[in-house]
């Protein structure tokens, strides 16, 4: 399935700004992502956040997102 291109622009978007954030990690995107969860979940305690709750916002985004 291809990505529209809101999707494809936003996945590049995220990429390049992973790659910079984690430029030691190896080329893998599973690793990346991995990392960048765990340090999203200290982002979100530090700031008294819940990152469950976040989370299932964002899925809702993501959803609104895929049906335009």
């Amino acid at each position: 399935m291809a990505l529209d291109n809101t999707s494809a622009v936003q996945a590049e978007t995220i990429e390049a700004a992973l790659r910079d954030a984690y430029p030691d990690l190896p080329d893998n995107p599973a690793i990346v992502l991995t990392a960048a969860l765990g340090d999203l979940r200290h982002y979100a305690d530090a700031h008294r956040l819940s990152y469950q709750q976040c989370d299932g916002n964002a899925y809702g985004v993501y959803l609104q997102e895929k049906s335009t």
